[in-house]
Order: structure tokens, then C-alpha cells, then sequence
């Protein structure tokens, strides 16, 4: 089975930052442990010295079923450092990391 993009972008509980610290060392741990599964990923802000607002990533997935299971077992979701959710299927259409994705229109 071919794997699936999803986007997903995940805001930041209220006073968050002390457990986003707290929690912090495991998150990386288990993002390193399943850096296969990261086009990309990382921590979104408002500006770039601010404290960290939430994370946005495109990761691999079997399915979103697959996604949600990868998503719940972050240290940060099961510390409550995040607030809320938001996964979309990504479609790659455009962009620097894709310069033959053109070539199919």
C-alpha cells in the first residue's frame, strides 16, 4: 500500500510552556524515533523569537487511522501540551522541494 500525506498543524493548549518544557526531551526522543515518517515538521510561532504557539508537519502515514495512532503517542498530545488538532490529506502540487511536479500537468 502506498503511503498517504497529511498535514497537520496543532495549536497549543493555554500556559502551555511549561509543560511543552516538561515534556520536551521525550517529544524529540519520539520525533527522532520516527523521523521516517517527517517530510517536514517543527514548532510555529508568532513571531521568530516567541514562544512556540504549536508545531505544523507533513508526515507518511499508511492511512488516517495511521495518523491518528502516530499523532496520540507525540508526549506532547499525552501531556495536553496541545489543545487542538488539525490533520488534512496533502497533495503535493507545487513548490522548491518538488521541481517535477509541473511536468505532470
Amino acid at each position: 500500500m502506498t503511503k498517504e500525506l497529511f498535514l497537520i498543524v496543532r495549536t497549543d493548549a493555554q500556559n502551555s510552556a511549561k509543560n511543552r518544557t516538561t515534556n520536551m526531551e521525550a517529544h524529540v526522543k519520539y520525533s527522532v524515533a520516527n523521523k521516517h515518517r517527517f517530510c517536514v515538521g517543527g514548532a510555529i510561532r508568532q513571531t521568530a523569537d516567541a514562544m512556540a504557539a504549536g508545531s505544523a508537519m507533513i508526515i507518511h502515514a499508511d492511512n488516517l487511522e495511521d495518523e491518528r495512532t502516530f499523532a496520540a503517542q507525540d508526549p506532547f498530545d499525552q501531556a495536553g501540551v496541545y489543545a487542538r488538532t488539525a490533520v488534512w490529506h496533502f497533495n503535493v502540487g507545487i513548490g522548491e522541494w518538488v521541481p517535477d511536479a509541473m511536468k505532470k500537468l
